[in-house]
């Protein structure tokens, strides 16, 4: 009897599950056909995805289900997202939603997104005047409340994912993923705005905070940069960090983005590497490091220089603190190749040899205050060391210079001695002294730029050491 009744019960289990499995052969067989449209789940999306205050409504054309594979698990995907305003007008269109459900809501019957993808929209995130962050889509120039900005919202919201409301379903919402979309970052504070097509970013809400990656394509002038990001914000104090490698980036750019990086403006020429930065609430920036190169660029030099010279290349790396108005920097180093020159307009257009150069110091943003506290330069063979400080950036900046220059034959001094820099000794030095060379020169001077009337020297004493020379004292005797 009991063997019997164990028989039957296998049976009726063997059944039932020969039955699912031909059921789930014959979904997945109907799956791969292509998608199978659920378009009386429609109705429930709708209202899954509406904030419960009515700012806004979600109208969707259709709700499939997909399958992509054996790789690749069931995907709801909502076609024709319409966004209307609290009073019906269409704020945004969204081609298509791809999202998961949360498995704990759908168990009390309850349709609740966990996470949510958006492919192909038009996004504009803004920092406002204040510091506050605001990000919807575009429409003309103004920036509208839509889909993302809602989301984001409920994806900042530290509201637990472990307790189920139905009364906040997006408060359930997990991760936004935005795919393949074409996103302006502007930034009214700073005056600058950056578009990025074919952006692709990723947020997960995590139990302290949110972590974001992302891939951007960003427009910098007639380049197309890449950037890699990735960030972390914090509920507890409102505070994030952001990383970012990039290649192809025109510095001049990186030099609207924060004071840190001013000192690249003149720097024409793209570059690669990784800046990492810390940012107070309402995404003011704290702290930057940073490290980057770049090759075959211009840059143009700043009064009393005011010239522009070609790069090879460039390489610096460095730190900046925004509560002291401190940039260090810990590596500036120039490539001018073997033709390089620098134009010294204040001295007749006087061109100097310079080949390379590598300097070290520190820039306080607040006081327009450079110090150099390490140079070393390659002079087409003499060798060029010193230190220097040049106060008051920006007006009529005065600069007190230290430097040491070694190994200068004498049959190149005309180069590296311009025909207006005390004229007098010059000549009396070309005419009367030959052969050997200058084994060390130690120089200390100090001045003022004064605008339109140039360069005023205010101390000079220099020093040197020779070799070799043959002195003619008393010529033509």
């Amino acid at each position: 009897m009991i063997r019997r009744i164990s028989r039957t019960v296998l049976q009726f289990f063997g059944v039932l599950i020969l039955g699912l499995a031909i059921v789930a052969a014959a979904g997945l067989w109907r799956l791969s056909a292509g998608p199978i449209s659920l378009a009386f789940l429609t109705p429930y999306f709708e209202t899954a995805l509406s904030p419960e205050d009515g700012s806004m409504t979600i109208q969707l054309n259709d709700t499939v289900l997909t399958w992509a594979g054996w790789d690749r698990s069931l995907e709801i995907d909502l076609k024709g997202a319409r966004v209307l305003g609290g009073d019906g007008t269409l704020i945004a269109e969204v081609p298509e939603l791809s999202l998961s459900l949360n498995g704990a809501a759908l168990l009390e019957g309850d349709l609740v997104p966990q996470s949510l993808s958006i492919f192909g929209p038009s996004l504009r995130l803004v920092r406002l005047a204040d510091g506050s962050l605001k990000i919807g889509q575009i429409a003309g120039q103004q920036v509208k409340p839509g889909t993302a900005d809602a989301l984001l919202d409920k994806l900042l919201s530290a509201q637990s994912t472990q307790e189920h409301d139905t009364k906040e379903r997006a408060g359930f919402l997990t991760k936004l993923e935005i795919v393949a979309g074409d996103l302006f970052l502007e930034d009214q504070r700073m005056g600058v705005t950056w578009h990025a097509p074919q952006a692709n970013a990723t947020l997960m809400r995590e139990p302290d905070g949110i972590r974001a990656l992302a891939t951007l394509n960003v427009q910098a002038g007639s380049r197309l940069a890449t950037l890699d990001l990735t960030g972390n914000y914090s509920f507890a104090d409102g505070r994030s960090s952001l990383a970012a490698s990039f290649t192809d980036m025109d510095l001049r750019k990186l030099a609207e983005i924060s004071p840190g990086f001013k000192f690249l403006g003149p720097f024409a020429l793209p570059a690669g590497g990784r800046i990492t930065a810390e940012l107070a609430r309402g995404g003011e920036v704290q702290s930057l490091t940073f490290d980057m190169s770049g090759k075959k660029g211009k840059i143009a030099l700043p009064a009393p220089f005011a010239s522009e010279i070609k790069l090879d290349s460039i390489k610096t790396k460095g730190r900046y603190d925004k509560s002291t108005g401190n940039l260090e920097i810990a590596e500036l180093s120039v490539d001018l190749g073997k033709d390089g020159r620098i134009i010294l307009p204040t001295f007749g257009r006087h061109a100097l040899p310079l080949r390379k150069a590598t300097l070290k110091g520190r820039y306080l943003t607040d006081f327009g205050l450079l110090e150099i506290t390490g140079l070393n330069a390659d002079l087409d063979g003499p060798a060029l060391q010193g230190k220097a400080v040049i106060q008051g950036i920006g007006t009529q900046p005065s600069f007190s210079v230290n430097a040491r220059l070694a190994n200068l034959p004498m049959r190149t001094l005309p180069g590296y001695w311009p025909k207006s820099l005390m004229p007098f000794h010059r000549n009396w030095f070309l005419q009367n002294i030959s052969g050997g060379s200058v084994t060390e020169i130690r120089t200390r001077i100090s001045g003022k730029w004064q605008g339109q009337k140039g360069l005023a020297l205010t101390g000079f004493n220099s020093e040197l050491d020779f070799k070799d020379w043959a002195i003619d004292y008393l010529p033509p005797l």
